[in-house]
């Protein structure tokens, strides 16, 4: 199922909050004490699809007892993408330049070479 252009837009912003210097990466041990094996299997495709694309800022964005939301970054072909995956579907997100300005704010963007730290 696609994601509409608006909800991959107020994930990333939640996103970028939780992720910049305030909080940092959530992952799914630190957001629940016990989960269940399915979600156990679902974050372990969501890492791999990271390692995939060779991504960064792996993180769980919100959760509840039923459900979490995830998401990172990466870069193909030197622009930046932002990866969301939901209990309903994935989608993909282009970043373009008040983006990376707000990556740059945030302390996830290295002000200097304009890379994502890690990289």
């Amino acid at each position: 199922m696609s994601i509409p252009n608006y909800k991959l837009r107020a994930y990333f912003d939640r996103y970028t909050y939780n992720v910049g210097f305030e909080h940092g990466t959530t992952s799914l041990c630190q957001a629940y004490n016990k989960c269940s094996d399915e979600k156990k299997r679902i974050w372990q495709d969501i890492k791999k699809d990271c390692v995939n694309n060779e991504g960064r800022f792996l993180s769980i964005i919100s959760y509840n007892q039923k459900y979490f939301t995830a998401g990172y970054f990466f870069i193909k072909d030197k622009e930046f993408y932002f990866k969301l995956f939901l209990p309903s579907g994935t989608g993909i997100l282009h970043l373009g330049s008040n983006d990376k300005i707000e990556l740059k704010r945030q302390g996830m963007l290295d002000n200097s070479t304009g890379e994502l730290y890690g990289y």
